[in-house]
């Protein structure tokens, strides 16, 4: 479901020019800027409810119902008739990509061995990468309707491969379902040693007992000032800042309005290169870095990998704004062909910095 969730967020960027075409949908600026940023709001929504679901009727139940919720709201978007269909529709597919994003962190979190998480952690960023390249990709083939559609093969494979996977055994403990969640290791680990299987469980119910215990504790408390001391404990305080700040830096950080109007900068500069083509190129170079960035994990610590991104990152975006400003004051002419290029390098560095670092350390974090 992350390459879904790439899908999501590259809609905006190659069906906007479309949709706002007089002799198309015929959308105003101010609804296209509607339609690109509705999405985000959504996600606030689904990201904050989607973990409730996940723990009400476990993850791989969560993660389904989100798959096939997300096929119907995607083709209810395709069959879009005016602004506030798709706005609504919009806003529900933010909705449902964030809460089964949220609850497939959990489970992928939940059913890997901890060694193996560092894999899979930035492996969610690629994969979401790949998702704006692909959607990027089918939106230079077919029109925008045709392209939503296109976009439901990604949650109906989804479905498909978690319907025949087991629920997070630590989900099962939680709900006193011992059996259960040892079916699911064995499945999970395949022919192992039962020691070990054993050693699993014993090792998620002291976790399960731990937080059990914490949440008791918590309940007894009567003061407002005995709460705030918990929240700014630095056990807790400190981890939760850091990915508090790593996630806003990822979202704040350019990349977002860069791939949200992707087509619409490079159109408008006119660059002499279809810019339905050379969108989904760009996005690719992400995946590319983010794998680099795991064949040189063991070489450059995380700490450097993530601030060599940023600087790239803050770099890209100084680039960008330079070259808006210019553009805006009338100060690029013909007599400087070069400069049409700056979007398309700044977004090349900046898709580069996000795999590199920025687009692949949060996740690591979440799973870990």
């Amino acid at each position: 479901m992350m390459v879904a969730f790439g899908l999501t967020f590259s809609q905006s960027g190659y069906a906007l020019l479309q949709l706002e075409d007089p002799n198309g949908f015929g959308l105003s600026k101010e609804e296209g800027s509607w339609f690109a940023s509705v999405l985000i709001m959504g996600c606030m929504f689904g990201s904050t409810l989607g973990g409730l679901k996940s723990e009400i009727i476990g993850r791989r139940k969560s993660i389904l119902v989100d798959c096939i919720s997300y096929i119907i709201i995607t083709f209810i978007l395709s069959l879009a008739w005016d602004f506030y269909a798709l706005l609504v529709s919009r806003f529900l597919l933010g909705f449902v990509s964030s809460s089964a994003m949220v609850s497939l962190l959990m489970y992928s979190g939940e059913v890997t061995q901890p060694q193996v998480r560092q894999i899979t952690g930035p492996f969610s960023g690629i994969f979401f990468a790949f998702g704006c390249s692909l959607g990027l990709a089918f939106g230079a083939l077919v029109s925008w309707r045709w392209a939503f559609a296109l976009g439901n093969i990604i949650p109906l494979m989804s479905f498909i491969i978690v319907s025949v996977s087991p629920e997070s055994p630590v989900w099962l403990l939680t709900k006193n379902r011992d059996k259960e969640a040892r079916q699911a290791l064995e499945k999970l680990r395949g022919k192992v040693n039962i020691d070990i299987i054993d050693d699993d469980i014993s090792r998620i119910k002291i976790n399960i007992q731990e937080e059990e215990e914490e949440v008791e504790d918590k309940s007894k408390l009567h003061h407002i000032k005995d709460v705030m001391n918990r929240i700014i404990d630095p056990t807790f305080f400190k981890p939760f800042l850091l990915i508090l700040l790593l996630l806003s830096n990822l979202d704040w950080g350019g990349i977002v309005p860069a791939q949200f109007y992707v087509v619409p900068i490079l159109k408008d500069a006119q660059v002499p290169i279809d810019a339905y083509w050379i969108a989904p190129i760009l996005a690719f170079v992400r995946v590319i870095f983010g794998i680099a960035s795991i064949i040189l994990a063991k070489q450059l610590k995380r700490r450097s990998t993530y601030f060599i991104s940023v600087a790239f990152m803050i770099a890209a975006t100084f680039m960008l704004m330079a070259y808006s400003y210019l553009d805006l004051n009338g100060a690029l002419t013909a007599e400087y062909p070069t400069t049409k290029w700056i979007p398309v390098v700044a977004i090349f560095i900046m898709q580069a910095a996000c795999g590199f670092g920025t687009g692949t350390l949060p996740y690591t974090l979440l799973v870990i």
